[in-house]
């Protein structure tokens, strides 16, 4: 899979979810706000070109005692998002957000990736 195959993915799948205003949330930063007028707490999101550098990339994977598929790192460093289900949030001020949040050491020593939890906390996602 390559980036513009990525990329296309994350437009046509923001374009369908703001389609029923799903892109409202509380906390969103300046950089990530669709509108910069809105004046309530909750505010809509809007993607970003992805700001994670390879030094991070080694960073996390030290961290984590896991080496990142390929894909994965197109995925990771495509855009910023706030999507939650099913492949995780990933805003600027915390890059790697549900991928931190769903760290399980027992899965990654068993060769699976958590990368994130669903809504309700019931089913971690993995690779």
């Amino acid at each position: 899979m390559t980036q513009a195959q990525i990329k296309q993915f994350f437009e046509q799948y923001y374009a369908k979810f703001t389609q029923n205003d799903a892109n409202i949330l509380p906390n969103v930063p300046p950089a990530m706000q669709a509108n910069s007028n809105e004046t309530e707490e909750w505010k809509h999101w809007k993607m970003i070109p992805s700001t994670v550098t390879e030094e991070d990339f080694a960073k996390l994977e030290e961290e984590m005692e896991i080496k990142l598929p390929n894909t994965f790192r197109l995925f990771l460093s495509t855009y910023h998002h706030y999507f939650e289900n099913p492949i995780g949030r990933n805003p600027i001020d915390k890059p790697f957000q549900s991928l931190h949040y769903a760290y399980n050491p027992i899965l990654i020593h068993a060769n699976y990736l958590p990368f994130a939890w669903d809504k309700e906390g019931y089913f971690i996602r993995c690779i």
